[in-house]
């Protein structure tokens, strides 16, 4: 595994990641890839919006949120 998060603004990180894992099936060897890339940006000190988009082989997944912290 390996990424970054970063301070895009006061209110605003994001980050990108990336993993890799290698695995034994039976006499075969398989490895799978998993990039991901998630933006958070507060509203308040209890709210946020989220994105997050991620892929892994031919399947892609995007999501957008709303959080609340209690």
């Amino acid at each position: 595994s390996l990424g970054f998060l970063v301070d895009l603004g006061a209110r605003w990180r994001a980050g990108l990641f990336g993993h890799r894992t290698r695995f034994f099936a039976g006499d075969e060897v398989k490895e799978v890839g998993r990039v991901s890339f998630v933006q958070r940006f507060t509203l308040s000190r209890n709210t946020d919006l989220r994105l997050e988009w991620s892929g892994e082989g031919h399947y892609r997944e995007a999501r957008l949120g709303f959080g609340v912290d209690f």
